[in-house]
Protein backbone atom coordinates (compact mmCIF):
# COMPACT_ATOMS: atom_id res chain seq x y z
CA UNK A 1 0.00 0.00 0.00
CA UNK A 2 1.01 3.76 0.04
CA UNK A 3 0.26 6.41 2.19
CA UNK A 4 -2.87 7.51 1.69
CA UNK A 5 -4.38 4.48 0.94
CA UNK A 6 -3.23 3.41 4.18
CA UNK A 7 -5.20 6.04 6.28
CA UNK A 8 -8.16 6.72 4.51
CA UNK A 9 -9.41 3.37 3.24
CA UNK A 10 -7.36 0.54 4.46
CA UNK A 11 -8.59 0.37 8.07
CA UNK A 12 -12.28 -0.50 7.16
CA UNK A 13 -10.95 -3.02 4.57
CA UNK A 14 -8.40 -4.95 7.06
CA UNK A 15 -11.65 -4.27 9.79
CA UNK A 16 -13.95 -6.48 6.86
CA UNK A 17 -10.98 -8.58 6.26
CA UNK A 18 -11.03 -9.75 10.02
CA UNK A 19 -14.57 -9.96 10.22
CA UNK A 20 -14.88 -12.82 7.19
CA UNK A 21 -11.67 -14.40 7.68
CA UNK A 22 -10.40 -13.82 11.54
CA UNK A 23 -7.77 -16.71 10.70
CA UNK A 24 -6.28 -14.80 8.04
CA UNK A 25 -2.44 -12.83 9.60
CA UNK A 26 -2.48 -9.86 7.83
CA UNK A 27 1.19 -7.86 7.35
CA UNK A 28 1.24 -4.30 5.58
CA UNK A 29 4.13 -2.67 3.56
CA UNK A 30 4.01 0.96 2.73
CA UNK A 31 6.04 2.93 -0.25
CA UNK A 32 5.91 5.74 -1.90
CA UNK A 33 5.97 4.81 -5.50
CA UNK A 34 4.60 1.59 -7.84
CA UNK A 35 8.13 0.50 -8.89
CA UNK A 36 9.01 -0.85 -5.32
CA UNK A 37 5.34 -2.16 -4.43
CA UNK A 38 5.37 -3.67 -7.49
CA UNK A 39 9.01 -5.06 -6.62
CA UNK A 40 7.80 -7.19 -3.95
CA UNK A 41 4.56 -8.54 -5.47
CA UNK A 42 6.54 -9.81 -8.49
CA UNK A 43 9.18 -10.97 -5.57
CA UNK A 44 6.47 -12.90 -3.62
CA UNK A 45 7.13 -11.07 -0.47
CA UNK A 46 3.31 -9.89 -1.19
CA UNK A 47 0.35 -11.17 -2.91
CA UNK A 48 -1.80 -7.81 -3.83
CA UNK A 49 -1.00 -4.52 -3.79
CA UNK A 50 -2.47 -0.85 -4.87
CA UNK A 51 -0.89 0.88 -7.11
CA UNK A 52 -1.77 4.59 -8.43
CA UNK A 53 -2.09 4.75 -11.85
CA UNK A 54 -2.75 5.29 -15.02
CA UNK A 55 -0.95 2.26 -15.20
CA UNK A 56 -0.39 -0.94 -17.10
CA UNK A 57 2.36 -3.43 -17.03
CA UNK A 58 2.21 -6.41 -18.91
CA UNK A 59 3.35 -8.84 -15.98
CA UNK A 60 0.32 -7.94 -13.56
CA UNK A 61 -3.21 -8.19 -13.27
CA UNK A 62 -5.17 -5.04 -12.80
CA UNK A 63 -8.01 -3.45 -11.34
CA UNK A 64 -9.52 -0.11 -11.38
CA UNK A 65 -10.85 0.99 -8.24
CA UNK A 66 -11.75 4.74 -8.69
CA UNK A 67 -10.44 7.90 -9.57
CA UNK A 68 -9.13 10.10 -6.76
CA UNK A 69 -9.03 13.59 -8.15
CA UNK A 70 -6.12 16.11 -7.48
CA UNK A 71 -7.40 19.25 -5.34
CA UNK A 72 -5.35 22.57 -4.22
CA UNK A 73 -5.20 23.28 -0.19
CA UNK A 74 -5.27 26.80 0.77
CA UNK A 75 -4.90 27.79 4.41
CA UNK A 76 -8.22 28.63 5.98
CA UNK A 77 -7.19 32.22 7.00
CA UNK A 78 -4.67 32.79 4.11
CA UNK A 79 -5.17 35.66 0.84
CA UNK A 80 -5.90 32.74 -1.16
CA UNK A 81 -9.14 31.98 0.23
CA UNK A 82 -9.79 34.91 0.80
CA UNK A 83 -9.78 36.08 -2.87
CA UNK A 84 -11.07 32.76 -4.39
CA UNK A 85 -14.14 31.82 -1.89
CA UNK A 86 -15.70 29.52 -4.43
CA UNK A 87 -15.71 26.09 -5.18
CA UNK A 88 -12.74 26.20 -7.48
CA UNK A 89 -9.45 27.78 -7.34
CA UNK A 90 -7.63 29.23 -11.10
CA UNK A 91 -5.05 26.93 -11.81
CA UNK A 92 -2.82 29.38 -13.20
CA UNK A 93 -2.99 31.59 -9.95
CA UNK A 94 -0.13 29.20 -8.61
CA UNK A 95 2.01 30.84 -10.94
CA UNK A 96 5.33 31.97 -9.35
CA UNK A 97 3.33 31.17 -5.58
CA UNK A 98 5.63 29.63 -3.32
CA UNK A 99 4.10 26.25 -2.79
CA UNK A 100 4.10 22.78 -0.90
CA UNK A 101 5.16 19.57 -2.00
CA UNK A 102 6.46 16.12 -1.57
CA UNK A 103 9.87 15.08 -2.55
CA UNK A 104 10.39 12.60 -5.98
CA UNK A 105 7.77 10.09 -5.86
CA UNK A 106 4.75 9.30 -8.58
CA UNK A 107 2.26 11.27 -7.32
CA UNK A 108 4.62 14.78 -6.97
CA UNK A 109 5.52 13.22 -10.48
CA UNK A 110 1.88 13.47 -11.96
CA UNK A 111 1.14 16.73 -9.90
CA UNK A 112 4.37 18.76 -11.52
CA UNK A 113 3.67 17.20 -14.95
CA UNK A 114 -0.10 18.14 -14.98
CA UNK A 115 0.82 21.77 -13.46
CA UNK A 116 3.67 22.50 -16.48
CA UNK A 117 1.08 21.32 -18.55
CA UNK A 118 -1.65 24.21 -17.06
CA UNK A 119 1.34 27.05 -17.57
CA UNK A 120 2.64 26.39 -13.95
CA UNK A 121 6.04 26.10 -13.13
CA UNK A 122 5.81 25.25 -9.38
CA UNK A 123 7.85 26.68 -6.65
CA UNK A 124 8.12 24.79 -3.78
CA UNK A 125 9.65 26.31 -0.38
CA UNK A 126 8.42 23.15 2.11
CA UNK A 127 8.50 18.98 0.50
CA UNK A 128 7.82 16.21 2.99
CA UNK A 129 6.43 12.72 2.32
CA UNK A 130 4.43 12.74 4.97
CA UNK A 131 0.64 13.85 4.14
CA UNK A 132 0.08 15.50 7.88
CA UNK A 133 3.34 17.75 8.19
CA UNK A 134 2.62 19.08 4.16
CA UNK A 135 -1.49 19.73 5.42
CA UNK A 136 0.39 21.45 9.18
CA UNK A 137 2.58 23.81 6.78
CA UNK A 138 -0.36 24.77 4.38
CA UNK A 139 -1.88 25.61 7.58
CA UNK A 140 0.75 27.89 8.84
CA UNK A 141 1.16 29.68 5.35
CA UNK A 142 3.77 28.29 4.08
CA UNK A 143 2.07 28.02 0.92
CA UNK A 144 -0.97 26.13 -1.32
CA UNK A 145 -0.13 22.33 -2.03
CA UNK A 146 -1.62 20.15 -5.00
CA UNK A 147 -2.89 16.92 -3.50
CA UNK A 148 -4.80 14.02 -3.98
CA UNK A 149 -8.28 13.90 -2.32
CA UNK A 150 -7.43 11.21 -0.73
CA UNK A 151 -4.51 12.37 1.00
CA UNK A 152 -5.87 15.00 2.65
CA UNK A 153 -7.90 15.48 6.43
CA UNK A 154 -10.81 16.81 5.11
CA UNK A 155 -11.99 17.77 8.88
CA UNK A 156 -9.10 20.10 9.82
CA UNK A 157 -10.47 23.63 10.04
CA UNK A 158 -7.35 25.36 9.54
CA UNK A 159 -7.38 24.40 5.71
CA UNK A 160 -10.13 24.84 3.06
CA UNK A 161 -10.11 22.75 -0.05
CA UNK A 162 -10.92 23.39 -3.76
CA UNK A 163 -11.16 21.84 -7.34
CA UNK A 164 -8.47 23.29 -9.88
CA UNK A 165 -10.16 25.13 -12.95
CA UNK A 166 -8.85 23.53 -15.24
CA UNK A 167 -8.30 20.47 -13.21
CA UNK A 168 -5.51 17.93 -13.39
CA UNK A 169 -5.45 14.70 -14.81
CA UNK A 170 -7.05 12.53 -11.80
CA UNK A 171 -4.99 9.70 -10.09
CA UNK A 172 -6.90 6.19 -10.40
CA UNK A 173 -6.93 3.65 -7.74
CA UNK A 174 -5.79 0.64 -9.01
CA UNK A 175 -5.27 -2.88 -7.29
CA UNK A 176 -2.58 -5.52 -8.45
CA UNK A 177 -2.02 -8.99 -8.58
CA UNK A 178 0.86 -11.08 -10.69
CA UNK A 179 -0.94 -12.08 -13.93
CA UNK A 180 -1.60 -15.86 -14.80
CA UNK A 181 -0.81 -16.47 -10.93
CA UNK A 182 -3.44 -18.11 -9.35
CA UNK A 183 -4.12 -16.10 -6.23
CA UNK A 184 -4.37 -17.37 -2.70
CA UNK A 185 -8.15 -17.33 -1.03
CA UNK A 186 -7.31 -15.39 1.31
CA UNK A 187 -6.02 -12.56 -1.40
CA UNK A 188 -9.20 -12.95 -3.67
CA UNK A 189 -11.34 -12.12 -0.77
CA UNK A 190 -9.17 -9.21 -0.27
CA UNK A 191 -9.53 -7.96 -3.63
CA UNK A 192 -13.18 -8.61 -3.91
CA UNK A 193 -13.71 -6.45 -0.06
CA UNK A 194 -10.97 -3.74 -1.61
CA UNK A 195 -13.35 -3.87 -5.22
CA UNK A 196 -16.56 -2.81 -2.44
CA UNK A 197 -15.47 -0.62 0.33
CA UNK A 198 -12.96 1.23 -2.01
CA UNK A 199 -15.40 1.97 -5.02
CA UNK A 200 -17.89 3.15 -2.21
CA UNK A 201 -14.84 5.75 0.21
CA UNK A 202 -14.44 7.00 -3.35
CA UNK A 203 -17.33 7.82 -4.65
CA UNK A 204 -18.01 9.77 -1.35
CA UNK A 205 -15.12 11.40 -1.41
CA UNK A 206 -15.50 12.91 -4.65
CA UNK A 207 -18.86 14.07 -4.26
Amino acid sequence: TYQSVSVQLLPDLVREMRAAAPNIDIHLIEHADNDSLISDLLAGDIDVTFLTGPYEDGRLDIIELGVDPFVVVLAADGVEAREYPGRTYPTRSLIGVPMVGQHNCDCQTAIDEGLRTCGVRPHYVFRSNDNGAMQGMVRAGMGPAVMPLLAVDTSDPGIVIKRLDPPLDPRTILIATPKGATPMPAAQRFVRIAKTECRKRLAKAVR
